[in-house]
């Protein structure tokens, strides 16, 4: 008979993790604040100016978190954070192979990322898990979309704050963050390479 110790149960971040490359999973571990859950990360092959170059949203229970490319030639390199919630909505499309991921609220559009079609399923696995998140959250007692939160999957949030944080994370939660990333990076590791085409 098997104990329940000797039952290795599966790290609930390693899908999350299986698209991002490891050297971004420690910076994503330092934006997250202590009582944030990570929820989906979406890493871009394309900046504003269409060049290669990675770019990280990570989405949270309670915020979006935008972490500029190494490789920005733009003046700012802070981590750009909105904090969820009513009347948002995030959307990705493809056009000519190309695709615009696109986060909008209240005000208009509060940001927009770009990636080629070898992304598209991982953009759309991003906004479909952002969708997932407000019929939960309405019904979690201190969620930012739990007041007067519809039921429907429409991923409709009223507009969000932006602000500009350059690292935000408490020792707790950054020591579980990269606990699931070296599970992750641990799991990949004993799946052969074949496999992980």
């Amino acid at each position: 008979m098997v104990s329940d110790s000797q039952v290795s149960h599966p790290d609930p971040h390693a899908e999350i993790w299986a698209d991002v490359r490891p050297d971004l999973r420690d910076e994503i571990c330092r934006a997250l604040r202590n009582d944030e859950q990570l929820l989906a990360v979406f890493a871009t092959d394309l900046d504003t100016h269409l060049q290669y170059a990675v770019e990280v949203l990570v989405l949270t229970n309670h915020r979006v978190l935008a972490l500029p490319s190494q490789k920005s030639s733009s003046a700012s390199t802070s981590i750009m954070a909105w904090t969820l919630s009513r009347g948002q909505e995030m959307r990705a499309s493809e056009t000519a192979g190309l695709g615009a991921l696109e986060f909008l609220g209240g005000e208009g559009r509060l940001g927009v990322w770009r990636y080629t079609g070898a992304q598209s399923h991982a953009a759309h696995r991003f906004v479909a898990r952002f969708r997932q998140l407000e019929p939960a959250a309405a019904t979690q007692a201190g969620s930012p979309m739990a007041s007067g939160a519809s039921s429907s999957t429409t991923a409709s949030a009223a507009s969000a704050s932006a602000a500009t944080t350059s690292t935000a994370g408490s020792t707790a939660g950054v020591e579980a963050c990269a606990s699931s990333a070296s599970a992750a990076r641990r799991a990949r590791r004993a799946i052969p390479s074949a496999e992980r085409r």
